[in-house]
């Protein structure tokens, strides 16, 4: 777990054009998530029960909590962005909220999405670049400034 926390932490950066921030993130944690099953059970099951394992472990990873260091990188990204007219203004934290969300959900509902979707094989290649694509597309072009940026 604790090689994970640093994975993900890592695969963060506020350098460079959002959109390429972004889909590098999505990139990689969701490539973290699909080589690292046993962590998404472990989430599911901290979601459950108040994550305190998870802070100790972030605190006990790091030796400090995390929090204040990323939260403040992923504000100033966003808030630069925003000047810079790349976005629109939003909630960083639900913004992230959401991205985070979606690529864990896919690992969550794996058992029962091919029951649910006939044909969806969570596993595969194909899939799993089409979902990267897709969390991406869904999140870019709900912030993004129309006119400014033309992906």
């Amino acid at each position: 777990m604790s090689t994970f926390l640093r994975e993900f932490l890592s695969s963060f950066s506020e350098q460079g054009d959002i959109g390429d921030v972004l889909r590098l993130f999505i990139d990689n944690y969701f490539d973290l998530l699909a080589r690292n099953p046993q962590v998404v059970r472990f989430l599911a099951w901290e979601l459950c029960g108040g994550g305190v394992n998870v802070r100790n472990l972030l605190k006990q990873t790091l030796g400090v909590a995390p929090g204040p260091e990323l939260h403040s990188a992923f504000v100033g990204l966003i808030e630069r962005s925003v000047r810079e007219g790349t976005i629109r203004p939003i909630d960083p934290r639900h913004f992230l909220m959401n991205v985070l969300g979606m690529c864990l959900y896919t690992f969550l509902a794996a058992p029962i999405l091919g029951y649910a979707f006939p044909g969806f094989d969570t596993g595969s290649e194909q899939f799993i670049r089409k979902r990267k694509t897709e969390i991406y597309e869904l999140a870019w072009r709900g912030i993004k400034t129309y006119g400014r940026r033309s992906e």
